[in-house]
């Protein structure tokens, strides 16, 4: 078995508009990322009783997904983070607290040239940036992501794709 490794993984955010195809190489966020994490999505299920001795079954809908990165912030990168948040884009170099957070697609593709898989999620808007410094360390924060199962027109947000 061969386990996905962290040199064979590459994560981009990019413009809720721009299409997989078009991601280029520069659109990589490297040297930053120490960890990430997707979850949520699921779907709770609830048995009523009912009288007759029966029971309905109450779906309701999906969870929001979340995805959250653990970060080092770079002096060149020191912005970014916080123009993700505030209504910025990946290349923000000012922040302002009066805007909002711009929709977003993360892609994360891992490959070993013969094997891939790839998440890609859309419409992520960020909903918190943690940013934390103690006086023995460096700058870093957890950027937290959410979005929804499926967009407006009932498509969905999140792909996963893989070959083996």
């Amino acid at each position: 078995m061969a386990a996905i490794l962290p040199n064979e993984t590459s994560l981009y955010i990019v413009s809720s508009g721009i299409a997989g195809s078009a991601v280029a190489s520069s659109d990589a966020v490297t040297t930053e990322i120490t960890s990430f994490s997707v979850n949520g999505g699921g779907r709770n299920i609830e048995s009523v009783p009912v009288f007759g001795n029966a029971f309905i079954d109450k779906e309701t809908p999906r969870d929001q997904f979340e995805v959250s990165m653990d970060v080092v912030v770079s002096y060149a990168n020191a912005v970014r983070w916080d123009g993700l948040l505030m209504g910025g884009n990946i290349s923000s170099t000012s922040a302002e607290s009066s805007s909002e957070a711009l929709a977003k697609r993360i892609f994360i593709e891992a490959t070993d040239t013969s094997k891939y898989r790839t998440m890609a999620m859309d419409n992520c808007r960020a909903v918190t940036w943690e940013p934390e410094m103690g006086a023995d360390e460096y700058l870093k924060g957890t950027m937290t992501f959410k979005f929804s199962a499926t967009d407006s027109t009932g498509g969905s947000n999140l792909k996963v794709n893989n070959t083996i």
